[in-house]
């Protein structure tokens, strides 16, 4: 899977490079988040703008690091969402479950972060 690693502040911004996260992909997807979650206290921004689409493996494991997050006193939020994604997100409601942002800079913002700090 190809993905790139960032920072903004506290949060650790995770950008993937593929077009689609489907199963043989999301077991992989979900192994790296996890691995995050587990790794630091960090808020996690999934920029996912190269993806337009993705299954329901990829969508439980944003809704797990959400909870996972929510419950550590963490946050988490989706940046650069492709319009065939997002309707997806519209269709299960998970729009109005995730912070959703234009931009990571928007989505450092949102989670109280200067850009580039």
């Amino acid at each position: 899977m190809q993905y790139e690693i960032n920072e903004c502040g506290d949060c650790r911004i995770l950008a993937v490079a593929e077009r689609e996260l489907r199963f043989d992909l999301s077991e992989e997807f979900k192994k790296l988040v996890f691995g995050f979650l587990e790794s630091g206290d960090k808020n996690l921004i999934v920029d996912i703008g190269a993806v337009e689409f993705l299954d329901s493996t990829a969508l439980s494991t944003f809704v797990a690091a959400h909870n996972r997050l929510t419950s550590l006193s963490r946050r988490f939020a989706l940046c650069c969402v492709h319009q065939k994604v997002m309707n997806i997100l519209r269709l299960t409601s998970l729009d109005r479950h995730f912070t959703v942002t234009p931009t990571r800079d928007d989505a450092c913002r949102v989670l109280g972060v200067a850009p580039g700090a």
